[in-house]
């Protein structure tokens, strides 16, 4: 995570094309990477729905701070 500008970098994700130049350690030529996305845009999956779905933050009764599913309400551990 890239916490001064919020960014996250995930494998498989996001997938750049990049031409390099060629250099004393490496070979000229193009180069697929992974990019950063924005936090915001990242969430997380449920297996036994089989769903993605959003997290948020809030405090309960006893005063913690507690993730919850967006969609459902439900407490995530």
């Amino acid at each position: 995570m890239l916490k001064d500008t919020e960014r996250v970098v995930i494998e498989g994700v996001n997938k750049v094309t990049r031409q390099v130049k060629p250099t004393a350690q490496q070979q000229g030529g193009t180069m697929k990477k992974e990019a950063a996305i924005h936090i915001s845009n990242v969430a997380l999956w449920n297996a036994e729905e089989k769903r993605a779905f959003k997290v948020g933050v809030k405090t309960n009764d006893d005063g913690k701070r507690v993730c919850f599913d967006c969609s459902t309400g439900n407490i995530i551990d």
